[in-house]
């Protein structure tokens, strides 16, 4: 008899921490039924042990939400409906994203910023008041 035992944390040499954009890839997966509820625990679980050593303070927020809704899982305060139900009002809030584009020397360089059409108001008050 052969027993083959998989780790379930993963070993990035330089490259522990967990991402947004990688969490929420796997949000989608879930709530989109590409992946089961069991295998994105297990990968969300994996993948954020040690997330408070090394990863960005919205990652950390986003993670230590997933683990609440996954705790009422547990314990049966909701179904399996509901938990995709609001993993899927989770994964639509805001995220940030801000790039600069090189522009030549003549000009001053673009700022170009992305949000949700529903946060769009305070993010424009937010960046008046900086201008």
């Amino acid at each position: 008899m052969h027993l083959n035992i998989h780790a379930l944390t993963k070993t990035t040499v330089g490259l522990a921490m967990i991402l947004e954009n990688e969490v929420r890839i796997q949000m989608a997966k879930v709530i989109s039924q590409e992946i089961s509820i069991s295998d994105f625990v297990l990968w969300i679980m994996s993948n954020s042990w040690n997330m408070d050593q090394d990863s960005s303070p919205d990652v950390v927020d986003l993670v230590s939400s997933i683990h609440l809704l996954l705790a009422e899982r547990d314990d049966s305060s909701i179904d399996d409906a509901t938990f995709l139900s609001q993993l899927h009002a989770l994964n639509m809030k805001i995220t940030k994203f801000i790039e600069v584009v090189e522009t030549p020397k003549a000009q001053s360089p673009m700022l170009n910023i992305s949000f949700s059409a529903s946060r769009k108001s305070a993010w424009v008050a937010s960046l008046a008041a900086l201008l």
